[in-house]
């Protein structure tokens, strides 16, 4: 079992309870503007946007800090800044002081995501990954259940003040839990990489995740699937409250009800993909295969729920969707790590990060022009047949190897490319 190892387990629960911190905020902000503020469909994927940008901008300066400093003292400083900047939404007023603070937390967030990333790497042997990934899953998608409901009734009582200064909380809980975590590293023999150090600050080093990506044919489909994925997504997803606030006429409480309804589809999805892909084996066996059963799934979802008309409709459209998502995540999570050199963990992380924000800041800014002119409908619609499309993309690429790492050369090969 990964939880028996102490240092997994501290992480583990320092991000479970950071998680549930800021699902309760993202819900409270989405709440907030949509019912309290009244913004538009444009003026919300804004705030999406904000949250966004940052990890597509800092990512590669971000993944070279990460890769020459201690992951832990990164995440722990991130954490102690993150419960400042979330305390001062409970203050903050209006639309734009929003978007500059949701701004300043990615921007701090950016330096988190790989850290945390790298901290896994390091520590956990490649035959354990799998394991570790789906159960740190697991308990963000009960969080993701959980978390909605929970919200819906903190802002109906209490507002979504509350909803941020527990995230603040969680925040400092998880700084306390993983500063008084030791974590052992894992030394892998023959390491590509390892012991290698580029010239600090050169643009060759900002690059260099993103060279190995390119010269890895695995982990160039994970992330050209991923990418495509979110562009599709984000084109609706940020319009959920405005489905269920202008569409189905209904509440705050509705809204909740469906996203919360999105993590149990993602709980699915996940057990589904492990027994899919052979518990004893891995996710590694036949990811693509599995990937474009994901997009499928999630198209299916998408229709359900933009042809719905009541909030049962919706919720059940949300759950085949989330299924989808479940199904995708952890293969493509465990394949970049586990064919990822330990010394460029960082930098590959940020970069994967960097381009499916691109993505979905891309999606974000389609959204918000297409929902005025077209609507909400037509756009849950055009969403799903651009996943049924990529689906029909990836079921005839042939060029995904034989190999279950996809790599068109041995991992060394791929370091030498990338430097």
């Amino acid at each position: 079992m990964p939880l028996r190892n102490p240092g997994i387990r501290n992480l583990w629960i320092a991000q479970l309870v950071s998680i549930t911190g800021d699902f309760l905020a993202i819900f409270a902000v989405l709440s907030h503007v949509s019912f309290r503020l009244h913004a538009t469909p444009a003026e919300i994927t804004g705030v999406s946007i904000a949250y966004m940008l940052p990890l597509a901008l800092f990512g590669p300066a971000a993944g070279v800090l990460v890769d020459r400093s201690s992951p832990r003292r990164i995440m722990v400083a991130s954490d102690i800044l993150r419960a400042a900047l979330v305390a001062l939404l409970a203050v903050c007023g209006g639309l734009r002081q929003t978007y500059a603070i949701l701004f300043a937390i990615s921007s701090v967030s950016t330096f988190f995501l790989p850290a945390q990333a790298v901290q896994i790497r390091r520590t956990v042997p490649r035959d354990a990954l799998a394991g570790v990934n789906a159960a740190m899953q697991q308990g963000v998608l009960i969080i993701r259940m959980a978390s909605p409901a929970a919200a819906g009734a903190l802002v109906s009582r209490f507002g979504p003040e509350s909803c941020f200064y527990i995230d603040a909380v969680t925040f400092l809980f998880s700084a306390a839990m993983v500063w008084h975590t030791r974590l052992g590293l894992v030394v892998v023999a023959g390491q590509p990489g390892q012991g290698r150090h580029e010239k600090r600050g050169s643009m060759r080093e900002y690059s260099m995740g993103m060279r190995f990506i390119a010269a890895h044919r695995g982990i160039a489909f994970v992330t050209a699937t991923m990418a495509a994925a979110t562009f599709a997504i984000s084109c609706f997803t940020p319009l959920m409250a405005i489905f269920v606030r202008d569409i189905l006429g209904a509440s705050v409480r509705t809204f909740g009800l469906v996203s919360a309804m999105t993590g149990v589809g993602m709980m699915a999805g996940t057990q589904a993909a492990r027994r899919l892909a052979g518990a004893r084996q891995g996710v590694r066996r036949q990811p693509q295969a599995i990937i474009v059963f994901s997009l499928m799934v999630m198209s299916a979802g998408i229709v359900v729920l933009g042809a719905s008309g009541s909030p049962a409709g919706a919720a059940a459209g949300a759950m085949v969707m989330g299924s989808g998502v479940g199904l995708l995540m952890v293969p493509a999570q465990t394949l970049i790590q586990s064919e990822t050199p330990i010394s460029l963990a960082g930098r590959v992380s940020s970069a994967v990060m960097s381009v499916i924000s691109v993505a979905e800041i891309l999606g974000l800014m389609v959204s918000g022009v297409a929902a005025r002119g077209a609507g909400v409908r037509p756009l849950f619609f055009t969403s799903a047949a651009m996943l049924a499309a990529l689906a029909w993309k990836g079921s005839g690429w042939k060029g995904y190897g034989e190999r279950a790492s996809g790599c068109a050369a041995p991992e060394a090969e791929c370091y030498r490319r990338a430097a």
